[in-house]
């Protein structure tokens, strides 16, 4: 006789993942974007000189929704400031996509060219254990203490950048292109936490007094 089911592991991972999927999704608002860039812009080096590092990574991984680690994979090379685009190595499936940079990120990275003009080697210097530690560090800093400890990472901002391009009208699959998911039932249960508020409001302006136009 068998002394375990051996199908029970598999039973209770299908359980956690339903649990992470049915829990609404955790985003940051407006104002805890801005002050969580302005204590980050506070920052100082191992020098105890300030640095723009922590502003500029933080402004990565709002404007492209990447993996903690895609942006620490990136090196100058991959990046086309002419034709406004970057290449990013997905680790998690082992594939590369290229994804538009937006125009707030391309500020960030015209200002990262006057430091290194030469634009040679990785655009960020640190490990990802660091990143998950300073991400700690400044959301308590600026004061956001709302979330568990279990969302405290940069998934907090990949999915706020899936909340906003879902608001914005962007499809499940031209949001998947950009954030890589390969599996885009997480971004479909995002888009149904975000959408119902966004969907009454758009529904409430619908007029039904409009005469329904057919082409001829």
């Amino acid at each position: 006789l068998l002394k375990e089911n051996k199908l029970s592991k598999y039973k209770k991972l299908k359980e956690r993942t339903e649990e992470l999927i049915n829990k609404p999704a955790k985003f940051l608002e407006p104002f805890e974007l801005e002050e969580l860039r302005r204590v980050a812009t506070e920052e100082l080096d191992r020098n105890k000189r300030p640095t723009d590092l922590w502003r500029w990574l933080i402004d990565c991984y709002i404007y492209t929704g990447l993996r903690r680690s895609e942006p620490l994979a990136i090196d100058w090379k991959h990046i086309n400031l002419r034709k406004e685009s970057m290449t990013v190595f997905d680790l998690k499936n082992g594939v590369e996509r290229e994804i538009p940079i937006h125009p707030a990120l391309l500020k960030v990275f015209n200002e990262m060219v006057k430091i290194c003009p030469q634009r040679v080697g990785k655009l960020f210097n640190v490990s990802g254990n660091w990143v998950s530690k300073k991400i700690k560090i400044l959301l308590n800093k600026a004061g956001i203490h709302r979330f568990d400890d279990a969302y405290i990472s940069t998934h907090l901002f990949r999915h706020t950048f899936i909340s906003i391009l879902a608001m914005e009208g962007f499809s499940v699959d031209e949001i998947a292109d950009i954030t890589g998911h390969k599996d885009t039932e997480v971004i479909r249960e995002i888009y149904r936490h975000v959408k119902p508020d966004y969907l009454k409001d758009k529904f409430s302006k619908v007029d039904f007094t409009k005469k329904i136009q057919l082409k001829s």
